[in-house]
């Protein structure tokens, strides 16, 4: 494995473990109507500036490597403002959700967030194309994923009473396939993809 597939999977699971961890270290936090970017806020919120570092810097390395080994170098760039995008939602702590107020930073947060959410399942699209043979029932996860959080917005949109539906497992069955699918990308590019 080159050095950037190792580092590439090891933050997506790093990501994961972090993630997963915040659940015991901060159960307060109700995991169906919360999105893990609260985990950010004090105390303890180092952990999740770390998780999102872990997770930028894996779409950075995974990234590189595909750089190398593909032509799809519109997929590696989508990536790396995958990457840029997490980085920002770790610089950029996110309001408590109950304010009804932004701050500049809940926007800045906000704003990161277009650059992973919608951009991550394209990226994925792009590199299944060249290669179908690329993990491609995790990409068919990541997609699950964004579909079922996009429509938990879009009901929490129309009823204009706040998140209705379990919109937080969703996000992160949607977070958790795109960790995933770097993790076994990154395996999948040590074999020549």
């Amino acid at each position: 494995m080159t050095i950037t597939a190792w580092v590439g999977a090891g933050t997506a699971f790093l990501f994961i473990a972090l993630v997963t961890s915040l659940h015991f270290v901060k159960p307060e936090l109700n995991p169906a109507r919360q999105m893990i970017s609260q985990y950010a806020r004090e105390p303890r919120g180092w952990i999740m500036k770390l998780a999102f570092y872990s997770f930028a810097v894996s779409c950075l390395m995974l990234a590189i490597n595909l750089w190398n080994q593909t032509e799809n170098h519109v997929g590696s760039l989508m990536l790396i403002v995958s990457g840029i995008g997490t980085s920002l939602a770790g610089l950029f702590v996110t309001d408590p959700p109950d304010t009804g107020k932004r701050s500049r930073d809940g926007l800045l947060h906000l704003f990161s967030t277009f650059f992973v959410i919608p951009i991550f399942p394209i990226a994925v699209a792009l590199f299944e194309t060249q290669d179908p043979n690329i993990v491609s029932w995790s990409s068919w996860l990541v997609w699950a994923g964004f579909f079922g959080f996009s429509l938990c917005v879009i009901l929490a949109i129309g009823r204009r009473h706040g998140l209705a539906a379990p919109a937080g497992y969703f996000q992160r069955l949607m977070i958790f396939s795109y960790a995933l699918w770097l993790m076994l990308a990154a395996m999948k590019s040590t074999q020549g993809i």
